[in-house]
């Protein structure tokens, strides 16, 4: 379980910028409704957005995110792993292939196909369990898009965004589950993505074809 507490070079929580997102957390709160604070405060206090990501190494901090206004799911996942760390609550990263984003019809354009590749989410351990959390998007992109924002209630696993607004019963699908990491697989996750699109990372191609990601 320890591992799953530490500062690393990615969830570097110790960090004074992350640490300044403490500030107005109100430390008389049970640890539950502390994580629930957190929670949407990352979700909420970042827009979301996947149109133009930088997985250079420097932007996967934890402390890049959180001084920043916007993101994608995985700088918020990790984001919020640095925060509930932070306060001693063990938390751990996941990554899963997903199909129909929420709202990315124009990303589906950029990359080609509906599956999202390395998205990523996070799980807490609160009452000894471990609980699936999914922080990407916030309420005001929820509110457009006339769906539910995902809400954490702190004993329920809140991964099962709505994506379709004219039916109540329809959810992202996870296709593909790579599993938890106690800190962010850099390397392994460049690999998929670059598995998954290659055109994105082919020089040969006009870069307003394939600018998604800022990997140089």
């Amino acid at each position: 379980m320890q591992k799953y507490l530490q500062d690393t070079y990615f969830i570097d929580f110790k960090h004074p910028v992350v640490q300044a997102e403490l500030d107005d957390l109100d430390k008389s709160l049970s640890i539950k409704n502390q994580c629930i604070y957190l929670y949407n405060k990352v979700r909420d206090g970042y827009k979301y957005y996947p149109y133009y990501m930088d997985i250079r190494k420097p932007a996967m901090k934890a402390s890049y995110q959180a001084s920043q206004s916007r993101g994608y799911c995985t700088q918020k996942a990790i984001l919020l792993v640095a925060l509930y760390r932070a306060i001693s609550v063990p938390a751990r990263l996941q990554f899963f292939i997903v199909r129909n984003h929420l709202g990315t019809g124009k990303l589906e354009e950029i990359l080609k196909t509906d599956k999202i590749v390395f998205h990523a989410g996070l799980q807490v351990y609160l009452n000894q369990t471990w609980i699936k959390l999914s922080p990407a998007f916030d309420a005001s992109l929820c509110s457009k898009l006339k769906v539910k924002p995902l809400d954490f209630d702190g004993t329920n696993d809140a991964i099962f965004q709505e994506f379709d607004s004219s039916d109540s019963s329809t959810y992202m699908e996870y296709i593909h589950d790579y599993g938890e990491f106690a800190d962010f697989p850099y390397e392994f996750a460049l690999e998929e993505l670059k598995k998954y699109y290659p055109h994105v990372f082919d020089e040969s191609i006009p870069e307003s074809e394939r600018k998604v990601f800022k990997h140089w």
